[in-house]
């Protein structure tokens, strides 16, 4: 992808996380975002139809790189990928408590707890003597659990990165027992 492209869809992005920390996803307007961006309308056109693509884009992205962490290497490795989401989090904090606050943008929190839920259902299938049914609704209980946790963490509104990691060793350990409990 050319330059001037990649450069134009990542400020089309960054405004459109700037509109949506201040605005409803409905509620913004192509040339609203068009302005943020600091480009015009034609321009928005010529690489999105609308600002659905945007979203969608951007959704692709959260979950490629979700799915990159998980697949750095042969076997998943829970404190690599807790490490690794939560620095992905503290570099975009602002998009990530807006999503977490707003229930329109539930999707993708779902996609990040569906990839999570498949990754330690691959990674169990190897070890556990339980039944593919007990196993997926284990994989599932932990995946969403260590998501809403997550998710609780940047509603407060006294967040802070000492606390974030804090809360990251204590998903550590607690999803460590549990894995090896199964």
């Amino acid at each position: 992808m050319d330059r001037r492209v990649k450069k134009t869809k990542r400020a089309i992005q960054t405004a459109l996380i700037t509109l949506l920390q201040k605005h409803i996803f409905t509620e913004i307007t192509v040339s609203e975002l068009a302005r943020t961006a600091d480009i015009d309308r034609k321009t928005f056109y010529l690489h999105y139809h609308s600002i659905n693509d945007v979203l969608d884009e951007f959704e692709a992205e959260l979950t490629q790189q979700v799915s990159d962490i998980i697949n750095a290497s042969d076997r998943f490795n829970l404190d690599s990928f807790i490490d690794s989401l939560t620095h992905m989090m503290l570099e975009k904090i602002d998009i990530f408590a807006h999503i977490s606050k707003n229930n329109d943008y539930s999707f993708l929190l779902d996609d990040c707890k569906n990839i999570l839920a498949e990754a330690l259902l691959k990674e169990s299938k190897t070890e556990s003597t339980l039944g593919r049914e007990e196993l997926d609704f284990i994989t599932h209980f932990i995946a969403y659990g260590v998501v809403d946790t997550y998710k609780n963490w940047l509603k407060t509104p006294t967040r802070s990165e000492i606390e974030l990691k804090k809360t990251s060793l204590h998903i550590k350990k607690l999803v460590s027992k549990l894995i090896q409990t199964y």
